[in-house]
C-alpha cells in the first residue's frame, strides 16, 4: 500500500474527516526554539525528535548533534518534512506559504525542481505531485498560526538537507518495543495530550525509559498548559524512574534519567 494508502488518507483529512493515524500537520512549530533549547546540550549526542512541523528536526540538526532520528505517529509529518526540505534548498524559503494559499502554479513550479536522490524522496514527490494532480485544498492539511512563524535563528540551516530522514512511524502512547537508545527524546508538548490519562502517561514513560541511556534526558515544551503546570499524576508516575526538573526559561522541563 505505502504511499497509496497515505493518499487515500490525506485526501479524506482535506474533506475534513478524521483520524487518529492520521491527522492535520502544524504548519510551523508555536515554541521559542532557541531559548527552549539554550539550556541543553545537544553537542555530540543522539537524539530521537518528534518530526512534527520539522522545526525542531532542523533546529537541533544545526546544534552538533552525532546523530537524530525522528519519530510522529502521523506519517503525514514525513511527507511535510521532504516539501520543507524542497523549499529550503531550491528557494531558500523556510516556510512554504503556497500550501497554505493553496497557490498550485507555485507548488507545481516547486515541484518540478525536485532531482531526487532517493527512494524516499521519489515517494514523497509522487504523495505531493498526486495531491497537486487532484487540486486538494492544502490548506486543510495544516495547523496554522502564522504569529509564531520565523521564531527561531533559521541562519544557519544547513541547505544541503538530507535526502533522507531516519523516521520511525511511532505512537508512544501505545506499547512498542525499541531496539536503538538515546541520549536526549525531545517530546516537544506530547504530555500535555494525555489530560492526565493515567494509561498514556504509563505506557509513554515506559517507552521512553526503554529508548533512553542511562542518565538520558527527556525534553519536553510547555504550549497549550500554563507555566510550571505538570499533571500531578504525571509526576508521581515518572518519579520511580526519572527526576524533574524546570527549565530556568519557563518555556519546559526535563525528566532525567535515574542511575
Amino acid at each position: 500500500m505505502g504511499v497509496r494508502k497515505d493518499l487515500f488518507f490525506t485526501k479524506k483529512i482535506c474533506d475534513n474527516y478524521y483520524f487518529y493515524d492520521y491527522s492535520r500537520i502544524y504548519f510551523n512549530t508555536n515554541e521559542k526554539l532557541d531559548e527552549l533549547y539554550s539550556e541543553i546540550d545537544f553537542n555530540g549526542k543522539d537524539v530521537f525528535c518528534v518530526l512534527a512541523s520539522s522545526d525542531q528536526y532542523f533546529k537541533i540538526k544545526q546544534l552538533g548533534v552525532r546523530s537524530i532520528d525522528t519519530f510522529d505517529k502521523n506519517k503525514l509529518t514525513y511527507y511535510y518534512y521532504f516539501y520543507r526540505m524542497w523549499s529550503i534548498k531550491y528557494l531558500n524559503n523556510l516556510y512554504p506559504t503556497e500550501l497554505i494559499k493553496n497557490d498550485y502554479q507555485s507548488i507545481g513550479k516547486l515541484l518540478s525542481k525536485v532531482e531526487v536522490n532517493s527512494k524516499e524522496e521519489k515517494a514523497a514527490l509522487t504523495f505531493w505531485r498526486s495531491l497537486l494532480d487532484k487540486k486538494v485544498l492544502f490548506s486543510s492539511l495544516f495547523y496554522i498560526d502564522k504569529n509564531t512563524m520565523l521564531n527561531y535563528d533559521t541562519s544557519s540551516i544547513n541547505t544541503n538537507l538530507d535526502a533522507r530522514v531516519n523516521f520511525i512511524n511511532v505512537d508512544l502512547f501505545r506499547k512498542n518495543t525499541f531496539k536503538l537508545k538515546y541520549d536526549i527524546i525531545v517530546l516537544s508538548n506530547i504530555l500535555e495530550w494525555t489530560d492526565g490519562d493515567v494509561r498514556c502517561i504509563n505506557r509513554l514513560k515506559n517507552n521512553i525509559n526503554k529508548l533512553l541511556t542511562d542518565n538520558g534526558i527527556v525534553l519536553c515544551s510547555r504550549v497549550s498548559k500554563s507555566y510550571y503546570y505538570v499533571h500531578p499524576d504525571e509526576k508521581t508516575i515518572f518519579s520511580d524512574i526519572f527526576e524533574y526538573s524546570d527549565l530556568n526559561n519557563n518555556l519546559g522541563f526535563v525528566y532525567k534519567k535515574k542511575l
